[in-house]
């Protein structure tokens, strides 16, 4: 994924709508718990791009 400075802002929506989607259907397994995390080190990684951001 190649981050510019005038795509940005549309990469962290497709980034959000690609969690959201990739998200939802696991949360009906039994393991959702597993995923919720990941999903949490994955939006980890995501906010320390953004704060790293000029």
């Amino acid at each position: 994924m190649l981050l510019r400075y005038s795509t940005y802002p549309a990469t962290v929506e497709a980034y959000a709508a690609w969690l959201g989607n990739y998200q939802r259907p696991l949360a009906r397994r039994s393991q959702a718990q597993g995923h919720q995390s990941w999903a949490l080190i994955a939006a980890g990684h995501a906010w320390s791009w953004v704060r790293r951001w000029p």
